[in-house]
C-alpha cells in the first residue's frame, strides 16, 4: 500500500512509547466501519508488537502464540470483511 510518505519524512518519529504508534499517519479518507478496521487492526498491531518485545523472558509472547495471534492470522478483521480493506 502506498503511504505518500517521504522516508525522510518518516524518519522524523520519535515515539515515547509503543502506544504512540497507533497515532501516526491515520487516514483521513477512512470512515465509519473503514476507519474502525484501521484502529481495531492498529492495536492488535501494537499488543502483538508489545508482546513480542518484552524483555521478561516469561510475560513474552512464544513463538507459536505469535504465530496464531490475531494480528498475524487476521482474525480480528472478520467483521469488517464488506470493507474492502
Amino acid at each position: 500500500m502506498e503511504t505518500k510518505i517521504k522516508s525522510k519524512e518518516a524518519r522524523k518519529y520519535i515515539f515515547n512509547c509503543i502506544d504512540d504508534m497507533a497515532q501516526i499517519n491515520v487516514p483521513t479518507d477512512l470512515e465509519g466501519s473503514e476507519l474502525l478496521a484501521e484502529q481495531v487492526d492498529r492495536r492488535e498491531f501494537i499488543d502483538v508488537l508489545r508482546r513480542m518485545l518484552t524483555l521478561d523472558q516469561e510475560r513474552r509472547i512464544k513463538p507459536g502464540e505469535a504465530l496464531n495471534h490475531h494480528f498475524i492470522r487476521m482474525g480480528h478483521l472478520v467483521d469488517y470483511a464488506h470493507c474492502g480493506m
